[in-house]
């Protein structure tokens, strides 16, 4: 009987695989004896904030994979996309916020009126009253006269 064919619980990675301590990379040889040329030591050459800075000389598969992009264009379709979902937003949740907001400024409205027309009918019924009594007196003094 066969075993059937499982896949191998531990794969190993790179890394595990391809050593790149010092003391595995090869030493310098001596080009003249007819050795290969040594690889460069680059790794103090170029400072650390220019690796990553754009050099004008890109590779040209970058230029190739990837189509020009008009910048003003995109930020234009990205700005409509964004007010878009901005106007969709506001209509679907701005009314009903503003419902309970209004409500509640019109139920503070009506009672500040209620109170300010009852401080008034107070004052006008008490003027009323004074000037009722004050003719009532007129009218007693000038009769009895």
């Amino acid at each position: 009987m066969n075993a059937p064919n499982l896949p191998p619980v531990n794969v190993p990675t790179l890394t595990e695989v391809v050593d790149w301590s010092p003391a595995v990379i090869p030493q310098e040889s001596d080009p003249a004896a007819g050795g290969d040329p040594p690889f460069p030591d680059l790794s103090d050459e170029v400072p650390a904030q220019e690796l990553h800075q754009p050099t004008g000389m890109e590779p040209a598969f970058a230029s190739a994979c990837l189509p020009a992009v008009d910048e003003v264009a995109l930020t234009q379709r990205i700005l409509s996309r964004i007010q878009q979902e901005v106007d969709r937003m506001l209509e679907e949740r701005l009314p009903p916020a503003m419902a309970a907001v209004l409500d509640r400024a019109v139920e503070e409205l009506v009672a500040h009126a209620r109170n300010e027309l009852a401080v008034t009918l107070r004052d006008v019924v008490a003027q009323a009253v004074l000037d009722e009594i004050a003719s009532t007196r007129r009218s007693a003094g000038s009769t009895s006269a």
